[in-house]
């Protein structure tokens, strides 16, 4: 089991990362399990540049943003990666919040 290693409200973006303190929350995890691996995983750029992270990362996930900007952090990020590692997919991708409705011809609507 992963938890993001974020924030757990930051009033600056709309993803707030979660509930709970991750390392109170891992310490109880893993004093209740035996059976699951635990770990921790940074979301977005963890301070360090877009090129640091082509170079020495083996994939980005990234916080949700207008489409333009996510095109551009794709864009620059595959460009970079190509250059650091050519040949190597190194894959992007963004957290996504949904809420699957029951009726299937419901249109989209933002998730408070």
């Amino acid at each position: 089991m992963w938890l993001r290693d974020v924030t757990i409200q930051n009033l600056n973006i709309d993803d707030n990362g979660q509930m709970y303190d991750v390392w109170i929350y891992l310490t109880y995890l893993a004093a209740h399990t035996k059976d699951i691996a635990l770990g921790t995983a940074s979301v977005g750029f963890s301070n360090q540049s877009i090129e640091w992270i082509a170079q020495n990362g083996d994939g980005w996930i990234q916080y949700p943003r207008i489409i333009p900007q996510q095109t551009q952090l794709n864009n620059e990020y595959r460009e970079l990666s190509e250059i650091h590692a050519p040949g190597v997919f190194k894959p992007f991708t963004q957290t996504l919040f949904i809420d699957l409705s029951e009726n299937p011809d419901s249109l989209p609507v933002p998730i408070p």
